[in-house]
């Protein structure tokens, strides 16, 4: 596995695991419950979408078994969050809504460390821009937007958000789908500045983050009628 990779992989759990415990400080029970959750949830993502990058580009993952422990070849990022979302649903399913809601703030803060740990894999850079923060790979070419830093921002302030929204108590599943449809709408609208061929994955984010807003705010909605 390339070093680098493995040292950002790493920055997202104890981003996701360091925040875990920040929030959770005094339930330690609570806190090693959401933990599990995350690690569940982040394995189960890895190796879901490494196989279909495999699938995708070619590669039979029944005949070359190896090869799915080659991360450094690629790992589908939809098909790993939809792998993460529904392993960490299915793990914390007795503890219902309770559980998730208190691991996802923690989630959010992961994929933040992830994006930021392009520092150290050296791929922070996307689209070319004329703005003074752009960077430039050598001197003399092209300042580029620094966007897997900007989802890291974005992606802090929505973990921030999302914990704000799980102390307030509201519970029933709004803070998950709140934190998916945020994390989904920082991908999206970062997706344009990012080097890929075509549109990349900016509809399907865009889809994901839109279905998801759309179930918190029915949550939402319900939410006076439960309480009364």
């Amino acid at each position: 596995m390339e070093f680098t990779l493995l040292a950002a992989a790493m920055l997202g759990v104890a981003a996701a695991v360091g925040w875990l415990a920040v929030m959770h400080h005094g339930d330690a029970e609570l806190r090693a419950s959401t933990r599990d959750l995350i690690v569940i949830g982040a394995l189960a993502g890895i190796v879901t979408g490494r196989i279909w990058a495999m699938i995708a580009g070619g590669t039979n993952p029944i005949t070359h078994p190896v090869d799915v422990f080659m991360v450094r070849g690629g790992v589908d990022p939809f098909a790993a969050s939809l792998a993460a979302v529904a392993a960490a649903g299915w793990s914390g399913r007795h503890e219902g809504w309770t559980l998730i809601d208190a691991a996802a703030p923690g989630a959010v803060m992961g994929l933040a460390g992830w994006h930021a740990g392009c520092l150290v894999r050296n791929a922070c850079l996307g689209s070319t821009t004329e703005l003074p923060w752009g960077w430039a790979t050598t001197p003399g070419t092209a300042a580029r937007h620094p966007v897997e830093l900007y989802a890291a921002a974005l992606l802090v302030l929505v973990a921030l958000a999302v914990t704000a929204l799980w102390r307030r108590g509201t519970g029933g599943g709004l803070a998950t789908t709140v934190a998916v449809a945020s994390a989904a709408g920082v991908r999206a609208v970062t997706e344009p500045l990012r080097p890929v061929l075509g549109e990349g994955r900016t509809l399907g984010y865009a889809i994901a983050a839109v279905t998801a807003a759309g179930f918190a705010g029915v949550l939402w909605w319900r939410k006076p009628t439960a309480d009364s």
